[in-house]
C-alpha cells in the first residue's frame, strides 16, 4: 500500500490497475478508470472501469454531481501528420 499526503492509502489494486492501464494490459485495457475514496475515507479504490469501446462522454457520465473522483482516461486522436496517437489524462473531479 502507498500512503498519500492526505492520509489516504492507495491500494495494491489501484496501483496494479494503473500500471496495467498505461501498458494496455488485461484486465485493465479499457478506455478509463474512475477512482474514489472508500466509505471509510482511508483508502482509494477503483469505482468504475469503462470498456475500450466507451467514449470520453461516457467517462463524464460516470462522474457524480455531488462527490469527488479521480479519473484516468485514454484519449485517442490524430497528429497533424495524420498519425494515430493516444494520451493518458489524469483528472481530479471536484464538483
Amino acid at each position: 500500500l502507498v500512503k498519500m499526503n492526505a492520509g489516504a492509502v492507495v491500494s495494491d489494486e489501484v496501483h496494479a490497475s494503473f500500471i496495467d492501464f498505461k501498458l494496455k494490459r488485461a484486465p485493465h485495457h479499457c478506455r478509463y478508470l474512475v477512482y474514489r475514496l472508500a466509505d471509510d475515507r482511508r483508502s482509494i479504490i477503483v469505482a468504475a472501469k469503462g470498456p475500450i469501446t466507451n467514449t470520453f462522454e461516457d467517462f463524464c457520465a460516470e462522474l457524480p454531481a455531488d462527490d469527488c473522483r479521480y479519473g484516468l482516461v485514454d484519449v485517442e486522436g490524430t497528429t497533424d501528420e495524420g498519425r494515430a496517437t493516444s494520451k493518458l489524462l489524469f483528472i481530479s473531479w471536484n464538483p
